[in-house]
């Protein structure tokens, strides 16, 4: 291999513009704004076809390498390097050049083969990393420093190599480069794992400026979340600090756990007893606010916690226990006495001077706001947040007050005070997710959007909705946005929407040739990886992108590699959890969408559907976000099948109906499930009139606390009742039944359910309530007053 014919590579432009260092770093969780764009034209797209099906030279290095054949590698990659004239094959066969003499353990070669690549180019952040690697090796530590801090600041592995360069900095005693390294972090943009790493070095960076509480704060911090090897590390830091958790420091790492699995409360309760003594107020303390998180327990929970504090007598852990009885009281329809509970400990608080204590103080408020509003008394509600912002800027969870204190101000007719509310939630949080799994980028341009509607500029709010919609196409928020383009300017809604993907049935299995990927600095290393047959190393790469700002038409090539390399569960897994950032769909990506969006039983579904007189969209929808398409599903709640039917609720329907009904265990056939599903959403839809948003409502919470709550609200927006429901998972349900039963829609243009009021998406809610649980005479109104969609 001639490897003077790599130099050749650095100076050669590039196959796509890469951002120069200090480019606009990308979002973490969602991708900034973007203006509605004009369809890509060819330029705009990258070629994913296979190098090897147009070189047979390159396809014969592809196979050595593929074969771990490393002397061939070595024999075919030098001509390629000298010879050929497409950019792409000598940086394809530089790359596996240096990877076949890296695996040989050929260091200094393989250095040398990395160094051209790592000048300009789509591999040249891999290089760096590479170059790295391969310092350190070698114990030259200032090189992997030098290769750490040139990968781009816009590139995914920028803050692991900040993390790794403060890490070799402290090692050397060098303090200042060491700080300078940590502040090249943002620690939002963490994962868990990398957050804990983070927490543990900025506490080794204090305890060398000789700052040891805030060392042993930093380490506390890390040590509790629990995180494996950093968190272990942080609490050997703690005991050579004298700063060991205590028995209340290690209950509270328990109860800072969230992701519930069936039998975990039981592994913590076990936990947390071999940390308490029996009886004792901690313990008491622990099993209350363990308790609270299982409405089955709830009511236990009081006497607990009320017990837990009289009995504490340490000050932070009896107003954590406080706390506590607090919430539990909300949680059980004691909101006045939890309102009296809290406001005690807001007071009782002022005495505590703690990091602990001022989180306390922010968690008390916050949620004193969502018990003022439950009991009606917004002007408090309001005082609250207002006193979390002003005391609080660095609250856990601010992004909730910023958006709390906006609607507030909306629901009061504030507008011109809401606006810059919602202004400052995409300012200082836009790349958080909500809980509902929505960007709040998305959620706040959207209100933002409506502000300026009230405001009477109405231009203004044409093109934030069009941001919103032609930006996030597929979540909640982008499918009312594009519903409000629709009710002033059609033609400009139905420019943006485009038109459908082909019926199903009509279009090939996915394909890399087939599918439309535009350019994006983020994306050119895995469309060359991909062209150079790397397929897991592209997976890879993109799956670290997932949750750091991943162009949408990365997630499309991130599913389509899974699927075409045999995989379909993870193609489906990736469509399920990232759908919401991914583009609209068409030709070239309805088949992964309809993977993820399949058409389970469909004989039985499309009987149901047909016979109930309601959108197969909508009964897809329930399916999807009830069951996830599986028969046998059965909840601790007592729902049965694909759109888990209380045995109560599905006998009254059969009754109705006059259908047959073989006790719960029928349920548990898609054609009898689905059936007496139907027809309850039938009731549903007629009980709403037709809004199928109130209907995802009803079906999650039931059909009179969705009554009640309109009774409560009767004359707001539609989009204004969904954001004001109770119940956070209720609301969540109906963003995600919305965005799912619009997809559907959108994927089977054969079913004539897509309509200009949107799927039964009505603006604002029905003038009273229509029949419910009676013989129908006719089929129910789910959209009858509009027209389909022309093409």
């Amino acid at each position: 291999m001639c490897l003077a014919a790599l130099g050749t590579l650095a100076s050669a432009p590039a196959s796509a513009v890469e951002p120069a260092d200090g480019a606009v770093v990308e979002s973490d969780a969602c991708e900034p704004a973007a203006a509605a764009a004009a369809p890509a034209t060819t330029d705009d797209l990258y070629d994913l076809a296979p190098l090897a099906a147009t070189d047979p030279d390159y396809a014969a290095l592809h196979a050595a390498y593929r074969k771990r054949q490393w002397a061939t590698v070595a024999r075919l990659s030098g001509p390629l390097l000298d010879g050929s004239r497409r950019l792409a094959v000598r940086q394809a066969a530089a790359m596996l050049a240096a990877l076949a003499l890296q695996a040989q353990r050929r260091d200094a070669e393989a250095d040398r083969a990395w160094q051209p690549l790592a000048q300009s180019g789509p591999l040249a952040q891999r290089a760096r990393r590479a170059l790295a690697e391969l310092a350190l090796r070698r114990k030259d530590h200032a090189e992997a420093l030098a290769q750490w801090a040139a990968i781009a600041p816009w590139h995914v592995a920028r803050d692991e190599a900040s993390l790794h360069m403060a890490a070799l900095e402290l090692q050397h005693g060098n303090v200042g480069p060491a700080r300078e390294a940590l502040e090249r972090v943002d620690p939002a943009r963490l994962g868990q794992d990398l957050r804990a790493r983070w927490l543990l070095l900025s506490g080794d960076l204090a305890a060398r400026n000789g700052r040891s509480a805030d060392a042993v704060r930093a380490w506390r911090d890390g040590w509790s979340l629990d995180r494996g090897a950093d968190s272990d590390l942080a609490a050997a830091r703690l005991a050579t600090a004298d700063a060991t958790p205590t028995a209340a420091d290690r209950i509270e790492r328990i109860l800072r756990r969230t992701e519930v699995r069936p039998g975990q409360i039981h592994a913590w309760l076990r936990e947390a007893d071999a940390a308490t003594e029996d009886g004792s107020g901690l313990r008491l303390y622990v099993r209350g606010a363990l308790a609270v998180r299982d409405k089955k327990t709830r009511a236990d929970a009081v006497p607990l916690l009320r017990k837990a504090f009289g009995q504490l007598d340490d000050p932070l852990l009896k107003a954590r226990a406080q706390f506590a009885l607090g919430d539990a009281l909300g949680k059980t329809g004691h909101d006045a006495q939890a309102i009296a509970e809290l406001n005690a400990l807001v007071a009782g608080l002022a005495a505590l001077a703690s990091p602990a204590a001022t989180e306390l103080h922010a968690r008390t408020l916050a949620r004193l706001h969502r018990l003022y509003n439950n009991v009606g008394q917004p002007e408090e509600a309001t005082k609250a947040l207002l006193r979390l912002l002003d005391h609080h800027p660095d609250a856990q969870d601010r992004e909730l007050a910023v958006w709390g204190l906006g609607w507030q101000r909306f629901l009061g007719g504030d507008y011109a005070k809401a606006l810059e509310s919602f202004v400052q939630l995409e300012r200082d949080h836009g790349n958080l997710w909500t809980g509902a799994r929505q960007p709040w980028r998305a959620k706040a341009i959207y209100w933002q959007a409506r502000c300026l509607q009230q405001l009477g500029q109405t231009e203004p709010a044409l093109d934030a909705w069009a941001t919103v919609a032609n930006t996030w196409p597929q979540t909640y928020y982008g499918i009312l946005a594009l519903d409000r383009i629709g009710e002033i300017d059609a033609d400009r809604a139905e420019r943006l929407l485009g038109p459908p993907p082909s019926a199903a049935g009509e279009l090939p299995a996915p394909s890399l040739d087939r599918l439309r990927v535009e350019r994006a600095p983020a994306l050119d290393e895995a469309a060359l990886l991909v062209r150079m047959g790397l397929h897991a190393e592209a997976r890879a790469l993109l799956r670290e992108q997932l949750n750091r700002g991943l162009p949408r038409d990365g997630v499309h090539l991130l599913a389509v590699l899974f699927e075409v390399d045999g995989n379909r569960s993870m193609a489906h897994g990736v469509m399920d959890r990232h759908t919401r950032r991914a583009a609209r769909p068409d030709d070239s990506t309805a088949h992964i969408w309809r993977q993820s969006f399949p058409r389970a039983y469909f004989d039985e579904a499309d009987a149901a559907a047909q016979a109930a007189g309601i959108p197969r969209s909508l009964l897809y929808a329930i399916m999807r976000h009830e069951s996830a398409y599986v028969a046998t599903t059965q909840s601790k709640a007592g729902a049965y099948g694909l759109v888990q039917l209380l045995p109560s609720v599905a006998k009254n329907v059969a009754d109705l109906h006059g259908v047959p009904y073989g006790g719960a265990g029928s349920l548990l056939r898609p054609g009898t499930n689905l059936q007496l599903g139907a027809l309850y959403l039938g009731q549903l839809l007629s009980l709403y009139k037709g809004n199928t948003m109130l209907v995802a409502a009803g079906y999650n919470a039931g059909p009179y606390a969705g009554r009640d709550w309109i009774q409560k609200k009767p004359d707001v927006p539609t989009d204004v009742f969904v954001e004001s429901i109770p119940y956070p998972a209720t609301r969540a349900y109906v963003m995600q039944v919305v965005a799912s039963a619009q997809t559907y829609a959108w994927l089977h243009p054969e079913w004539a359910e897509l309509r200009r009021d949107g799927l039964g998406r009505a603006a604002r809610l029905p003038a009273g309530f229509g029949p419910f649980m009676q013989r129908p005479s006719a089929p129910p109104l789910s959209a009858q007053a509009c027209w389909p969609l022309s093409r």
